[in-house]
């Protein structure tokens, strides 16, 4: 029987490589001025349940530029096709992102400014550029990374559809869920530290980037605990990253998390570096709550709104369903950048 194999999409800019937890942004809340707060932002995601988060921000002469939030991918990227409005070009370096290691250069420019409606954005000084592929589930054209999230609060209501922008300091924390402390990083990554699984405190990355059909991406002895604890559905399913380094995952029916019970979790093992890093969370998951990102507090919270997967919207073209098809498990209109589960040859996607 020939594997399921699937081609995921996660944080654009994580880096496979090992890199470590000292220096680099501030350990502390961020005690800067605080910037002017655009209004609500509508997220356009193909479905409430799964996909990456798209929001339409622009230009200072007014071009639109949908921009996949990510809180996994330290900087801002614009698609290579906006480097005739970005000035010259002060260099490139290698684009070495999180599951795709051979993915080219990106040019480095001086940052332009980006717009929430009338709200000027406060962002890095630099951004870069890389050649997007030509594809029609590609979302976005770039990415709004952690070099311009980290300065805000920002709140993903996924029922609602709308990424909120609030005031850091008078936050009313009442209605907002479980608090967790979070660790930025040297290069600006979303860690927090919780005991999710029953399995002790570990670290986890929260990225929205890691849009594809997994609920989690877990490191291999964490993964083998849960099946020991719980039991699985349907044939072992088994997927490649673009590089081509492959991982396995199950599918969990039911799952208690901190005392929550959630229920058709999808949950993949892959070799994460550096070994302090237990999980990556992604899109699959936190779409089940409301989650708030105060940054410059360094808090998260996650408030519970489904135990499963949200159902499609009315705006939603496609949604994820899965069947047997002669002993193997196919994931139909799975929607997203590079998010699909395919029956292929041995030995290759």
């Amino acid at each position: 029987m020939k594997p399921l194999r699937c081609l995921l999409a996660v944080s654009a800019a994580l880096v496979w490589a090992p890199f470590g937890f000292g220096g680099g942004l501030p350990a502390s809340p961020i005690e800067a001025p605080r910037p002017h707060l655009p209004g609500e932002i509508a997220m356009d995601r193909p479905s409430r349940s799964e996909g990456a988060i798209v929001v339409k921000l622009r230009l200072e002469d007014g071009e639109e530029v949908p921009l996949k939030v990510d809180t996994g991918g330290p900087e801002t990227i614009l698609d290579e096709s906006f480097a005739s409005k970005l000035g010259p070009r002060i260099g490139t370096k290698p684009a070495a992102f999180a599951f795709n290691l051979r993915a080219g250069a990106q040019g480095i420019y001086r940052a332009p400014k980006l717009y929430a409606g009338d709200t000027e954005l406060l962002t890095g000084s630099q951004v870069y550029t890389v050649k997007s592929a030509a594809s029609a589930s590609q979302p976005g054209k770039g990415i709004l990374g952690m070099d311009c999230l980290r300065h805000y609060c920002i709140q993903f209501d996924f029922a609602a559809g709308k990424m909120r922008f609030l005031e850091p300091d008078h936050l009313d924390t009442n209605e907002l869920g479980e608090p967790f402390l979070i660790n930025m990083g040297p290069q600006g990554h979303t860690f927090f530290d919780a005991d999710l699984l029953g399995q002790g405190k570990m670290r986890f990355l929260l990225d929205t980037g890691m849009d594809g059909p997994f609920d989690a991406m877990l490191a291999p002895k964490v993964f083998e605990r849960l099946l020991h604890q719980y039991p699985t559905i349907g044939p072992d399913l088994y997927m490649t990253v673009p590089d081509g380094r492959a991982a396995s995952g199950n599918i969990f029916p039911r799952v208690s998390l901190r005392g929550q019970t959630y229920t058709d979790l999808w949950f993949s093992s892959v070799d994460l570096r550096p070994r302090r890093v237990k999980g990556i969370i992604g899109m699959r998951f936190l779409a089940r709550h409301k989650i708030t990102l105060n940054f410059p507090k360094r808090t998260l919270y996650f408030k519970c709104i489904s135990s499963a997967p949200l159902a499609a919207g009315p705006s939603a073209s496609q949604h994820q369903s899965v069947a047997p098809t002669g002993g193997r498990r196919f994931a139909q209109s799975v929607i997203g950048h590079q998010r699909r589960l395919l029956p292929v040859a041995d030995g290759g996607p």
